[in-house]
């Protein structure tokens, strides 16, 4: 009988084992990997968004032609290019449904912005302000976004010895 029970033991502790051996062995990626390549591009985004709408206030006036949407064009176009090329990045990544969301809302602002400045013919300085605000908000989100990625690879790091 003791036989039998120590024998039940062996087994329950080498499946505990192998279960904990197992489980310490798994690593579950919830999301996607950081990518330095994809941070530097949302980083030049973000600058690029940030120097359009504030070189467009400092320079510009509603009060005349200055501010008029053929003049402006050319630059929403490069934004947008490089909106959309982020946006394509993001939505091949897997495990990258947040960011790839936070991608998808940026671009299509920034074309509702556009086509704003483009029926209206110009933008007053508090549109300005606001359109930078939150352009500038929703590339705040994304960079957040890819950083937080690097939060899990710092902590694994710093664990395992």
């Amino acid at each position: 009988m003791n036989k039998l029970i120590l024998q039940k033991r062996k087994a329950a502790f080498l499946l505990l084992t192998i279960v904990t051996l197992s489980f310490a062995a798994c690593k579950v990626q919830l999301i996607s990997a950081y990518d330095a390549n994809i941070h530097t591009q949302i980083t030049t985004t973000t600058t690029n968004i940030d120097s359009f709408y504030t070189q467009m206030l400092a320079t510009t006036s509603s009060r005349d032609s200055s501010r008029a949407y053929a003049k402006f064009a050319s630059a929403y176009a490069d934004i947008e290019v490089q909106l959309r090329t982020l946006y394509n990045i993001n939505s091949t990544r897997a495990k990258n449904a947040q960011q790839d969301t936070i991608c998808k809302l940026t671009l299509s602002q920034w074309i509702k912005y556009e086509a704003m400045h483009k029926t209206n013919g110009t933008l007053k300085d508090f549109q300005i302000t606001l359109n930078r605000d939150f352009m500038l908000a929703k590339m705040q989100a994304m960079e957040v976004s890819e950083r937080a990625k690097t939060l899990g690879v710092s902590q694994a790091s710093t664990t395992n010895p």
